[in-house]
């Protein structure tokens, strides 16, 4: 029986890491600059959307469709399932960045965010 529970947890600490994978990450310019664009041109309403990471630099972010509020956003989850189906293999595990705006209000852990 031990065998069994050191092996699932050996397996959710792959999945749900308690020890963040990076202590530091920076944007490429040209990402950064891409996902300015984002935000800025979705105005006042929160967003999401993902983001590839190669050597600790996010080198590109995606948004997908999704319906956008004033303080949340929902992802449609077939565009999700399209996303994912369309990462080339050699990218897979590289996009891991799960991100949102929080648009005009501070930066701090929502619950979204704890999620």
């Amino acid at each position: 029986m031990f065998e069994v529970v050191e092996c699932w947890n050996d397996i959710c600490e792959m999945v749900f890491p308690t020890k963040p994978k990076w202590t530091e990450l920076t944007f490429t310019r040209p990402t950064w600059l891409k996902l300015q664009c984002y935000i800025n041109l979705i105005g006042d309403y929160e967003i999401t959307g993902f983001g590839r990471i190669v050597d600790n630099q996010i080198v590109d972010v995606k948004i997908l469709k999704q319906e956008v509020k004033s303080a949340t956003v929902d992802c449609d989850t077939e565009a999700m399932g399209e996303f994912l189906m369309s990462i080339p293999k050699d990218q897979q595990g590289q996009w891991t960045l799960d991100w949102h705006s929080h648009v005009k209000m501070g930066v701090f852990a929502s619950g979204t965010d704890t999620d």
